[in-house]
């Protein structure tokens, strides 16, 4: 089984976070990040960070020289022994846990590649999974001794774009859930499937009832302008305005939410069907 999640990759995002909040910039020098790249990191939500997390292996790696890294071990070692290990605290602590959770469980899985691109063979993988605990805090101390961890800084502005974009297009796909979307509108447009369109109603405790009502003349005539202004809008950017959860959230928020996206997802069809383009046109012409 390929481990899928790299938790080293994750506790690295978390480590230049935690570092941004404490302004501790001395702490981030070994990583060769900007000030500016650093805090970008650190003002995500949790959501944005796992996502970034996700994409963190097209822009981050690390490598371990286990000679260096033996030679720390025996020393904290040593240190236990006499009692004589001091209990200072260590930012990198956390970073290095995730680590070595992180190589134990690919030599587990038998990922003897993955443990190449760490720069370690699996019996030395099995040496750092054998490593007790309280030798792990200590050694921690000396992480930069024998770690290296690369970033490419192009691709990990790209990335961080990318999570938010992730995050903002999945958030507004929740906000449709929890707001009643149809499943045509969420299956066709933003690919759920049929059981996971059912799953997330559950979760967020959404039940249809009943047929789309008949909307007055009066509430179709404002909701077809406010489609009209949204269209249009989401035109300028070339983006196809109906595959973006946030159009639909802009009708139903318009509308005061008093008109159910079940009903606007009725006509927008209609309009999209049938004589969108003409009424478009009409409309110009009186205006």
């Amino acid at each position: 089984m390929r481990i899928v999640n790299n938790i080293a990759q994750q506790a690295l995002l978390h480590f230049i976070s935690n570092c941004c909040h404490a302004q501790d910039w001395t702490a981030l020098k070994p990583l060769g990040l900007s000030r500016r790249q650093a805090l970008k990191i650190g003002s995500l939500s949790q959501f944005e960070c796992n996502i970034l997390g996700d994409l963190s292996g097209c822009f981050s790696s690390f490598r371990l020289n286990f000679s260096r890294l033996r030679a720390c071990i025996e020393r904290v070692q040593k240190l236990l022994k006499q009692n004589s290990l001091s209990g200072a605290f260590c930012r990198e602590a956390d970073l290095f846990l995730h680590l070595c959770h992180y190589i134990t469980n690919l030599y587990r899985d038998n990922q003897r590649d993955l443990l190449c691109e760490i720069g370690i063979s699996p019996v030395q993988a099995e040496y750092i999974s054998l490593m007790p605990f309280a030798v792990m805090q200590g050694t921690a101390r000396h992480f930069w001794d024998f770690a290296t961890v690369e970033i490419d800084q192009t691709h990990m502005e790209r990335a961080i774009d990318s999570a938010s974009s992730i995050a903002l297009w999945i958030r507004q796909c929740t906000q449709l859930i929890q707001a009643g979307a149809p499943r045509d509108l969420m299956t066709r447009y933003y690919g759920m499937s049929c059981e996971l369109y059912a799953e997330a109603r559950e979760m967020h405790g959404r039940q249809t009832r009943g047929r789309p009502r008949m909307l007055s003349d009066d509430t179709q005539e404002l909701l077809y302008a406010e489609f009209i202004r949204q269209y249009q809008h989401y035109g300028e950017t070339q983006i196809d305005p109906l595959r973006q959860p946030g159009f639909f959230l802009a009708l139903y928020d318009a509308m005061e939410q008093r008109v159910s996206l079940r009903e606007i997802w009725r006509l927008v069809q209609q309009w999209v069907r049938g004589d969108f383009q003409y009424k478009q046109v009409k409309r110009r012409e009186m205006i």
